[in-house]
């Protein structure tokens, strides 16, 4: 799913992925409660942009973006969830490897 966000100052548009969205709710939870859950949702939502690239590449730019989340959400859960880590982010290792590679 994407949606068109406002032009910026060089009138360019930009197109975000409903991942985003997921990543910054889960960057924003105060709640330790919900903080898993937003947390697992926005790696579930970035999981599903991966399953769509091959019909719906990204851009490079998108492709480091997310590689930026992943590490934030890791050290997020490593900061305010210790325990949960391994639980979390045991599914991306099944990304195909170029994926989750370096630019």
């Amino acid at each position: 799913m994407r949606f068109e966000k406002p032009r910026t100052p060089d009138n360019r548009s930009r197109v975000y992925h409903s991942w985003h969205e997921a990543y910054v709710s889960a960057l924003r939870e105060s709640d330790p409660g919900r903080l898993t859950g937003r947390i697992s949702y926005a790696i579930s939502a970035i999981e599903r942009r991966y399953s769509q690239w091959a019909n719906d590449p990204g851009t490079p730019a998108e492709l480091k973006a997310i590689q930026k989340c992943i590490s934030a959400l890791e050290r997020l859960t490593k900061e305010r969830q210790p325990g949960c880590i391994a639980i979390l982010f045991s599914s991306l290792s099944e990304i195909p490897q170029g994926m989750h590679d370096p630019l």
